[in-house]
């Protein structure tokens, strides 16, 4: 299971499984909430990456695109507006920047036009440097130009893909402390992880690493490097392997 409200799932659950697998150990824990009166074992098996699937990826030059100063700080989110996404904290922590910070954002993603986001972007002061591009088709090649991938979500991710796409492209992650996603990054080490639900800890976040370039480029190494060490699926193989070892042992 890769999701946090499988309640439709749960109550057709066959009396005789013997377990489920959930891609995240926040998935996980919440089925064994859920489970606690019932003897269906839960194992958590993250899904596999390979950092050799992106090395084609050429980065775009969105900056050209959209008149972006060429040596713009520069945030892409992708996602579907969806109340979970949390963009409405995202785009408010882009107006709480400084007023001279040179950091624009590109939202990629449909549903993004909403009275509420178009009321919050045109009411702060960066309202110029917040760009809805929608849907994309080529989405990977555009994260690949930015300095830091973005997610402000607020609840129900798991672990996000776009996420872990962006790591295994060596582009920084900003996230929030979701169950799921926060074992996707070791804050200070492969990203950074922020309190969820508050502009404030996203746009400190960023700014610390728009003042510490050094830094950015760091933990974006290192966010390449964990998911190759990490999340590889060499070692989500040999995990399925093991828990169907089991299976049949038992």
């Amino acid at each position: 299971l890769n999701k946090f409200d499988p309640s439709a799932y749960l109550k057709h659950l066959h009396p005789r499984v013997d377990g489920i697998i959930c891609n995240s150990k926040g998935v996980k824990d919440y089925l064994d909430r859920q489970l606690c009166a019932n003897n269906t074992k839960t194992i958590t098996i993250n899904k596999g990456h390979k950092i050799e699937w992106y090395k084609d990826v050429q980065p775009y030059n969105i900056r050209k695109e959209l008149d972006i100063p060429q040596d713009a700080f520069l945030l892409v989110t992708t996602a579907n507006n969806r109340p979970m996404k949390g963009i409405p904290y995202l785009l408010q922590s882009i107006h709480a920047l400084p007023k001279d910070a040179n950091i624009h954002l590109v939202i990629i993603g449909g549903g993004m036009d909403t009275a509420r986001n178009l009321r919050i972007i045109k009411r702060g002061v960066h309202s110029d440097k917040i760009h809805l591009v929608g849907h994309r088709a080529n989405p990977l090649e555009i994260v690949k130009s930015a300095d830091v991938f973005v997610l402000a979500s607020v609840k129900g991710e798991s672990i996000t893909k776009s996420v872990i796409e962006a790591m295994s492209m060596g582009v920084t992650p900003i996230i929030t402390d979701i169950e799921g996603n926060v074992e996707l990054v070791e804050d200070g080490v492969s990203g950074l992880v922020v309190r969820k639900k508050s502009y404030k800890a996203i746009s400190q976040a960023i700014l610390d690493i728009y003042i510490n370039r050094e830094l950015c480029a760091y933990l974006g190494k290192q966010a390449k490097n964990h998911i190759l060490n990490n999340l590889s699926s060499e070692n989500t193989i040999e995990q399925y392997y093991n828990y169907y070892i089991d299976l049949l042992k038992s």
